[in-house]
């Protein structure tokens, strides 16, 4: 990853499931996705 410029991957998906139900739970998901971003940043800026 870090060889092509990613220092960080975040999950959009937290179980198994169908494309059906990742299209239908897709705000949801996203919102948790970047709340978890978020959280990284913020602890980021707390270990500096």
């Amino acid at each position: 990853m870090h060889q092509h410029g990613l220092d960080a991957v975040f999950s959009m998906l937290y179980s198994i499931c169908t494309l059906e139900e990742a299209q239908r739970n897709a705000e949801t998901n996203l919102r948790l996705a970047a709340r978890n971003i978020a959280a990284t940043l913020k602890l980021g800026g707390a270990l500096r």
